[in-house]
């Protein structure tokens, strides 16, 4: 048996890697794509909060003021 022979019947063929290959790459779009998604509902989160900061602030200063005027 030549080493022909042997590589042919033992090693995974050329249509497997080029799957695997692929599958890999499409795995690194998929998973670039969710963390794209998770950082958007971060960051949205993180806006809503500032602004319930921003609306709580100006609520107490309004109430801050109102009282002192009556």
């Amino acid at each position: 048996m030549n080493d022909l022979e042997k590589r042919k019947g033992s090693g995974i063929s050329v249509l497997d890697t080029v799957l695997v290959a692929g599958a890999v790459i499409v795995g690194i779009f998929v998973l670039l794509w969710a963390l794209r998604i998770a950082a958007s509902l971060f960051f949205f989160a993180f806006k809503i909060a500032i602004v319930v900061l921003v609306v709580m602030a100006v609520i107490r200063l309004y109430h801050l003021f109102s009282r002192r005027s009556s």
